[in-house]
């Protein structure tokens, strides 16, 4: 009898540390993913202008083709994400190239259009104080 016992518990036990190793294999595939694969900036003012090519994916990220970002950094720590683009599988485009900073503009081609984008800053170059709000009341 207690042989029985001692041959279940260690099924059991096989077959916990089996459902705990394949559950975490699991867990590792799918989810959120998020890996840098290059990054270039481009001075711009008080901040930059920088391009990023990352794998970003739900779930599985076999055969991910790559996102191209382009975020503009202010010189106060703030980030904008002003183009963001998925290459289509198998193709080379969209993949953000030629990056070119003049003045107030920059522009930049990502395989399929060309973009131009001309930023005015609206107040000075000093950061909103804590009285300012986001949104103008009536």
């Amino acid at each position: 009898m207690r042989r029985v016992h001692i041959i279940w518990t260690c099924s059991a036990l096989v077959a916990s540390g089996l459902t705990f190793a394949l559950g975490w294999h699991l867990q590792k595939m799918g989810g959120y993913h998020y890996e840098l694969r290059s990054e270039k900036r481009v001075p711009y003012g008080e901040g930059a202008v920088v391009i990023r090519y990352v794998t970003e994916t739900m779930g599985l990220p076999f055969l991910d083709p790559g996102t191209s970002i382009v975020t503009l950094e202010d010189g106060f720590g703030g980030e904008t994400t002003i183009y963001k683009a998925r290459r289509i599988f198998q193709e080379a485009y969209p993949f953000v190239s030629d990056v070119k900073v003049e003045g107030e503009a920059f522009e930049w081609t990502d395989g399929d259009k060309q973009y131009h984008l001309r930023i005015h800053p609206l107040r000075g170059t000093t950061p909103p104080n804590e009285n300012e709000t986001a949104y103008p009341s009536d």
